[in-house]
C-alpha cells in the first residue's frame, strides 16, 4: 500500500500517475498509507522500498515511473534485488 514515482521529482505537482494510483487503491477499499515521488536514483530507490518493506506496516508497493525504457530507468533493477534480499 505505497506507490512510488519518480516522473516529478523536480517538481512534486506534476505527478499525476502517483496520485491517480493512490485514487485506484483508495477506491478498491486498501489504504495508500505512503505516497512519494522519488528521483531515478538507485540508492534513493532501493531505500524508500526496503524502508516500507521493512516497517511491517504495508502489504505491497506499487511502483510507476522509472519502468527500464530509458538509459536511466532504474527501477524493475532496484525491485528485483529488493525482492530478492
Amino acid at each position: 500500500r505505497g506507490a512510488v514515482s519518480d516522473t516529478a521529482a523536480a517538481d512534486t505537482s506534476l505527478d499525476k500517475s502517483g496520485p491517480t494510483i493512490r485514487d485506484i487503491i483508495s477506491g478498491a477499499g486498501y489504504e495508500c498509507k505512503y505516497l512519494l515521488v522519488v528521483p531515478d536514483d538507485e540508492l534513493r530507490i532501493r531505500h524508500t522500498v526496503r524502508t516500507w518493506a521493512d516497517q511491517g506496516d504495508v502489504d505491497w508497493i506499487v511502483t510507476t515511473g522509472g519502468t527500464g525504457f530509458g538509459v536511466r530507468d532504474r527501477t524493475p533493477e532496484v525491485c528485483s534485488q529488493c525482492s530478492a534480499d
